[in-house]
């Protein structure tokens, strides 16, 4: 599930319902957000649903960027990137939305944090069977559907990466090589202390990160995409002959 908090009130939004719908327009502590994720991209996001004062609505325009689908927002029909947050086109172009951090990780674990979180209910119950996700081919395929800018084939498209961004400095945390290094560790980026854990049972991480820290989960293509000179943790170990071997 995706999880975010917002003034001590906790939302809980599951994946395989996600997967179908994409975006929610929410409200947490009176503060409108828009909840988003792109199953093409494995990115969930979310934003402050404010602009100049001003709450937007947010759908899904049907259209793609770097791979990664576009927002639209119903009052203007500006196009926003899921991913950055931004808008791109129409009359609200140059415009950003406040990010706000959310968590993806089992509904256990995030429960047992906010056993007071509401979670999202399933929306069309009668018409969509939830028990099956419609991308569970795509996970595994090396194949990326729509053009990106930037490539990195060594490492597997869909493989799952948390990335961060500080003071103008990227970094991507590939769950393979974190497991070839034992599952966490401790890391520093710009003056900030980063301690970050991979689950291999789930595919899920588990993090402690400075709230001045972008963070972002998304699948190595999409992230290589949108930070072409992205840094990844441990390469330069990992390429030594001595190295462990990612599994």
């Amino acid at each position: 599930m995706i999880g975010l908090v917002i003034g001590g009130v906790a939302r809980a939004y599951p994946v395989h319902l996600m997967e179908y719908h994409q975006v929610v327009n929410d409200e947490l502590g009176g503060v409108p957000v828009v909840v988003s994720y792109d199953p093409i991209a494995g990115a969930p996001a979310a934003h402050r649903a404010v602009v100049g004062g001003k709450h937007l609505r947010f759908g899904v325009s049907g259209l793609i960027h770097q791979s990664n689908f576009l927002l639209y927002d119903r009052e203007t029909e500006s196009l926003w990137s899921q991913l950055r947050g931004d808008a791109v086109a129409g009359p609200r172009s140059g415009a950003k939305l406040e990010r706000v951090r959310v968590r993806q990780e089992p509904m256990g674990v995030w429960a047992e944090r906010h056993p007071e979180t509401r979670v999202l209910a399933r929306p069309e119950p009668k018409r969509i069977d939830y028990r099956h996700s419609p991308y569970s081919r795509y996970w595994v395929s090396e194949k990326v559907p729509f053009p990106v800018d930037a490539e990195d084939r060594r490492y597997h498209p869909k493989e799952v990466v948390l990335g961060v961004v500080v003071d103008g400095a990227e970094r991507a945390y590939l769950g393979s090589i974190l497991t070839a290094a034992g599952g966490r560790i401790v890391d520093e980026l710009a003056g900030r202390k980063l301690r970050i854990a991979y689950d291999t049972e789930t595919a899920t991480f588990v993090w402690e990160i400075p709230d001045d820290v972008g963070v972002q989960e998304a699948y190595w293509f999409a992230w290589k995409a949108f930070h072409p000179t992205t840094e990844i943790w441990g390469e330069a170990a990992r390429a030594r002959p001595d190295a462990p071997k990612p599994r």
